[in-house]
């Protein structure tokens, strides 16, 4: 019978030959991905937990020559291919059959990849987040010979737009990736910031000259602060200078946030391009939104996974291991068990055999 590694990474390309193939590939990512959940990280330290949750693992995985050994773990995900590890994830993720209304794209460093003594520059990874899900459902390597922007090109070449909203930093600000998501039928909302001057310049003096056309305030509250959000729109896309021939643009958009924290309030504008006629109540929840990827993914990879601080750095090695990790952080923001955070649901995934099951139940969606 086939476990549900097998089924969703059975078709990867095995790296290995003859007979350095005792164990089966689906059983490698299967016994790394329920580590991870269990809070296990290094090799050696992955080792150590298939030892000594043997038992329980023979009842979800095959395991038919016992527990690899740390050698073995290091040696594979080094020559593993991420494209096609990156492949079985996101067919898993599309099988979840989620609707996602709004994207967010944006980059991370796993920062412990690099190695200035060898030269080896750290990876860059472009991730795309589903806020409503709250998962990851994709993500890309920048090669260190090009632009973020390329990335996410490909991401988006990937993945379902149709009737989404793609939320985009500065960073992703160009035509080509504008007129990619019109392509997929999708919408885009992208911040403006100083890569492209001379459209910002415009835009600000619009805001100052003529006033917005639509306006709504939001308040948000909690750890000491309180935010003050209030979104501005003009639809009157026209007045902009025609030679900037932004694709499908219809709409300049405004943050003015204001935030007050320990008697200290500071204040910032934030300005964006839009191709969908959203009122400023939409965009405003669209903005905030957009930094999900940055609090749900980002800040828990760094903090619960301590991503930043893995030293996993030979050939494919650190690549492998992020989208495992993004993996396994799908499987805990699946579960919606109350009260528990993502560091709890990890702590006890380690000792309930039972939340563990519930857990690795999500593989068969």
């Amino acid at each position: 019978m086939e476990t549900s590694f097998e089924v969703h990474f059975g078709s990867i390309k095995d790296p290995r030959t003859g007979n350095a193939t005792r164990h089966l590939l689906s059983d490698l990512i299967g016994l790394v991905t329920i580590a991870i959940l269990c809070r296990a990280e290094g090799w050696e330290e992955i080792e150590d937990f298939g030892k000594a949750r043997e038992p329980f693992l023979r009842k979800v995985l095959h395991l038919t020559n016992g527990i690899p050994s740390h050698d073995t773990l290091e040696r594979v995900f080094r020559r593993l291919s991420p494209k096609h590890l990156e492949e079985c994830f996101r067919s898993w993720v599309a099988g979840l059959g989620l609707e996602h209304e709004h994207i967010s794209l944006d980059g991370k460093s796993l920062r412990g990849s690099g190695d200035s003594y060898s030269g080896k520059a750290m990876i860059h990874m472009v991730s795309a987040w589903a806020n409503g899900a709250g998962i990851s459902i994709g993500q890309e390597t920048v090669d260190c010979k090009e632009n973020e922007h390329k990335a996410m090109l490909r991401i988006l070449e990937m993945l379902d737009l149709c009737g989404c909203l793609i939320t985009i930093d500065a960073m992703g600000n160009q035509r080509k990736i504008a007129t990619e998501i019109l392509a997929g039928e999708g919408d885009y909302l992208i911040a403006l910031k100083e890569n492209q001057p001379t459209i910002l310049e415009e835009t600000e003096a619009l805001f100052n000259s003529i006033g917005p056309e639509s306006s709504q305030t939001q308040y948000d509250k909690g750890h000491g602060r309180i935010e003050k959000r209030t979104c501005h729109v003009i639809y009157k896309v026209d007045m902009l200078d025609p030679t900037h021939d932004w694709p499908g643009l219809k709409a300049l958009v405004k943050v003015e946030s204001e935030v007050t924290k320990s008697d200290k309030t500071n204040t910032q504008n934030r300005y964006y391009l839009s191709s969908r006629l959203a009122t400023a109540s939409e965009f405003n929840v669209a903005v905030r939104g957009h930094w999900g990827i940055e609090n749900s993914q980002h800040w828990v990879l760094d903090v619960q996974f301590d991503e930043d601080r893995c030293t996993k750095r030979k050939e494919n090695s650190a690549e492998n291991f992020a989208i495992l990790r993004r993996l396994a952080l799908n499987i805990l923001n699946h579960d919606k068990t109350p009260r528990l955070s993502t560091n709890r649901k990890r702590m006890k995934a380690s000792w309930d055999e039972n939340y563990l099951v519930k857990l690795l139940g999500y593989l068969k969606s």
